[in-house]
């Protein structure tokens, strides 16, 4: 449970860090708050209801992607005064939409219906969130968007994210080796303590690393969270919200999707049947209440339940005493965040992209039919030029063909 918590503070705020980017970069310090309330509710829902004991959430980056690219059109169009309590609002109506279309497909028992869907289409998925991850990442380590126009600029940044490039190709490099789960607390405290060793050997210290943006503080004193969601109700431009719900919708698919993928996987690794419609209802509560203080979309976490099978956890306790940590973080906790280095936050969410692009790109050309990989290829390049809604749409188009002209 206390790796779990550790491994969630640093998730949830590589995946503020990735919301809040840009222009909304001044509001990181409240959106880090925002993720650490929506981690700590998902982990304590998720471990009191579900059909397995042990179950950990966790806030998800698969459908953080896809609120990052919201929250940058929303940035882009409203008044800047404006854009920060839009953004809260669009994040808090995705989240609670979310839980109650889970609620709803678990009520309706429809979660069995996952087996139906396209083994190359899933692949494409997670191969475009890898995509998406890493320009993110990218993103953070420069504070510059990253886009075809600005490629020049990020390119011109190279001392700040060459670092987090390095990080983030070590963890991945590790991680592959020696798959344990204190490998990545290890690296990432190792990579901190490196990084402000060179920063005293250099003379800057603190104050001349924070000046020169390799930090990502600093935030207000005292505690991180407050009731944001309630003041974008009044506060917030309603109609920027609604113009993005094309995009809530690619989000609740693919939600869904990597729900149950999670759930059916847990179910390999120990080796248990789980109630599948059961753990949609419990997902659906615990978004219900993350986003109704302004959290970030969250379900099962495959990695951190697998972690705690292994480790001989049989009870609820896990998930209890991990969002118990969220709760520590984000009450006592801003002084320490606002000392994490970019290069490590950037570095974790570029092993997280990396990671997909590795599974799906280079390795499953190994294990897939040529038809099957040329399939996930081309949802992540139609992903990667036009968006996850027109990748959606041509994957599940060309998998419909595959299907007709094989059998």
């Amino acid at each position: 449970g206390g790796v779990a918590g550790v491994l969630e503070v640093v998730l949830a705020t590589s995946l503020a860090a990735l919301v809040f980017s840009g222009e909304l970069a001044q509001h990181r310090g409240a959106g880090i708050g925002l993720a650490l309330l929506g981690g700590a509710v998902v982990m304590l829902v998720i471990a009191g209801f579900s059909s397995l004991p042990f179950s950990v959430g966790s806030v998800q980056d698969t459908t953080a992607t896809i609120i990052a690219l919201l929250a940058a059109r929303i940035a882009a169009d409203a008044p800047r005064e404006d854009a920060f309590l839009t953004v809260v609002l669009a994040i808090t109506v995705a989240t609670i939409v979310a839980g109650l279309f889970f609620f709803a497909l678990g009520t309706l028992r429809l979660g069995d219906l996952v087996r139906f869907v396209p083994y190359p289409v899933i692949g494409g998925f997670l191969a475009g969130t890898g995509w998406l991850l890493a320009k993110g990442a990218l993103g953070v380590l420069t504070d510059v968007p990253v886009s075809m126009a600005t490629i020049g600029d990020v390119a011109g940044e190279w001392a700040k994210w060459l670092p987090g490039a390095a990080f983030a190709i070590t963890v991945l490099w590790v991680t592959r080796r020696r798959p344990h789960p204190a490998v990545i607390p290890a690296v990432s405290l190792g990579a901190i303590a490196l990084f402000y060793a060179v920063a005293l050997v250099s003379g800057q210290g603190i104050e001349g690393a924070r000046a020169g943006g390799w930090l990502i503080g600093p935030f207000p004193s005292g505690g991180l969270w407050r009731p944001w969601s309630f003041e974008a109700l009044g506060g917030a431009d309603w109609g920027a919200v609604l113009a993005q719900a094309v995009g809530m919708a690619t989000m609740l698919v693919v939600g869904v999707l990597t729900l149950l993928l999670n759930t059916t996987g847990i179910e390999l690794v120990t080796e248990r049947d789980i109630d599948l419609n059961r753990e949609l209802r419990a997902a659906g509560a615990a978004n219900v209440a993350a986003g109704v203080g302004g959290g970030l979309v969250g379900f099962h976490a495959l990695s951190l339940t697998a972690l705690a099978h292994r480790a001989g956890a049989r009870t609820r306790l896990p998930g209890i005493i991990g969002a118990a940590i969220c709760v520590a973080t984000l009450v006592f906790g801003a002084s320490a965040l606002s000392l994490i280095p970019k290069p490590v936050l950037g570095g974790l969410l570029l092993y997280l992209g990396l990671g997909f692009l590795l599974d799906w790109v280079v390795f499953a050309g190994r294990r897939l039919p040529r038809v099957d990989y040329a399939l996930v290829v081309l949802i992540l390049a139609v992903i990667a030029a036009f968006g996850f809604l027109i990748g959606v749409a041509v994957g599940t188009l060309v998998a419909l063909v595959m299907f007709v002209v094989e059998y």
